[in-house]
């Protein structure tokens, strides 16, 4: 039992025999020495019973009111344990997404794919930041803080190269673009170019994106080690 819980019973029951004792003072004070009556003894009986009633009551409101703060900060606790787990998810998705977009498949004819890697960007990007708005609520924590943004730095590394490397990609089918209209007969030798050109662009924005998500991996590490001890904490919390 909740020792704050006990600690109310008892002050209520010191309460009731302190005011049946101010009662039998003032009972013995009009009666004198007199033996009480029936009539007597039956007024007394009502205003014991009368305690006893608004005591079971206080103590049902109290036990009703510990319930509710019980249930309540449950509630929190599952709702905090639920968006740790979603906003780890989200990284989670960030991070293979960008790994998983691929250079050397862009043509002339799947050149719309570079618009449809930003809007996907984007989209995981907004479910990252969703997912974290939503943890904000519960931790507001400078530790968590500094590991956000060391991740999000990390993340910006990766995209600003594929930034980068799509802006060399796009200059290079246009220059190739532009010299099959205007020598159509060279049209094969400068699409074979193009492909070993691609090639390379593709293989140096692996590599070097590797090399950056050595930092993205750590980053992740370190807020999912964070995230652990939390729910660690969750745990340990009783109600």
């Amino acid at each position: 039992m909740n020792i704050n819980y006990v600690g109310l019973i008892v002050q209520i029951i010191l309460l009731t025999i302190v005011i049946f004792g101010i009662f039998f003072k003032a009972y013995a004070g009009e009666k004198g020495k007199n033996q009480a009556t029936k009539e007597d003894i039956g007024e007394i009986t009502k205003v014991v019973e009368s305690i006893k009633t608004e005591l079971s009551e206080s103590i049902e409101l109290y036990k009703n009111n510990l319930n509710y703060k019980a249930e309540h900060h449950t509630s929190l606790r599952s709702y905090e344990r639920d968006a740790i787990f979603e906003l780890d998810s989200k990284i989670s998705s960030l991070i293979s997404y960008l790994m998983a977009v691929d250079l050397s498949e862009i043509s002339f004819e799947r050149f719309n794919e570079l618009e449809i890697v930003d809007l996907e960007y984007e989209k995981y990007y907004f479910d990252f930041n969703q997912a974290d708005n939503r943890l904000d609520f519960f931790i507001e924590d400078d530790e968590f803080h500094n590991l956000k943004i060391k991740f999000l730095e990390a993340i910006f590394k990766i995209k600003q190269l594929y930034s980068a490397k799509t802006v060399k990609l796009i200059g290079l089918l246009s220059e190739v673009s532009l010299e099959i209209k205007n020598k159509p007969d060279i049209e094969y030798e400068a699409k074979m170019k193009l492909i070993q050109d691609r090639l390379e662009l593709s293989k140096s924005w692996i590599d070097e994106r590797l090399l950056i998500y050595y930092e993205v991996r750590e980053t992740q590490i370190n807020m999912r080690e964070y995230l652990k001890k939390r729910l660690s904490e969750l745990l340990k919390v009783k109600a």
